[in-house]
């Protein structure tokens, strides 16, 4: 089995296990919500710690859900511009997208691994969590759009077909 083959298969584990995270957070998210709206309307009395449950999971969630869409080229684009030009340019000025968003995670990863190292002993107000759980998110979620930006380029056809397909 070659190198490149091996990285791919590694790779669908890693996505389709980041589509089940993804489902589980969204699952507990909207329970978790839901059980305190009613407990709050209903009883009078809110659980404390469920909002910041949610907005955890919901920053988990995004960063998560951006590295899908990195893979899934879902992401914002302006395409009418791109599509005025001839394909060999068009392919350049993806290309180019690509790399200037590989250069900003790179900066973003390297910025949330110095400010993680600044949370330490920092505690959540609510659910009394190290700062540091939620906060991860960020180099988690950058470290995975990372790898699906490799796993475009592992599929170099698919991301020419994709090119002019916008």
């Amino acid at each position: 089995m070659g190198i490149i083959k091996l990285v791919r298969i590694m790779l669908k584990y890693i996505e389709n296990s980041i589509k089940v995270v993804i489902f589980l957070l969204l699952s507990v998210m909207i329970v978790n919500l839901a059980i305190n709206v009613f407990t709050r309307y209903v009883f009078k009395f809110p659980i404390i710690w469920a909002e910041e449950l949610g907005r955890y999971m919901m920053v988990w969630f995004a960063f998560l859900g951006m590295s899908i869409a990195i893979r899934d080229g879902d992401h914002v684009k302006i395409t009418f511009i791109r599509k005025l030009f001839p394909r060999v340019v068009q392919k350049a000025i993806y290309h180019l997208c690509s790399i200037i968003m590989l250069i900003f995670m790179i900066m973003v990863l390297r910025k949330s691994f110095s400010h993680m190292s600044t949370l330490e002993g920092q505690i959540s107000p609510a659910m009394q969590i190290p700062m540091a759980v939620p906060y991860l998110s960020v180099p988690v979620g950058m470290i995975m759009m990372i790898l699906q930006i490799f796993h475009r380029y592992l599929y170099l056809k698919e991301v020419d077909d994709a090119i002019c397909s916008d």
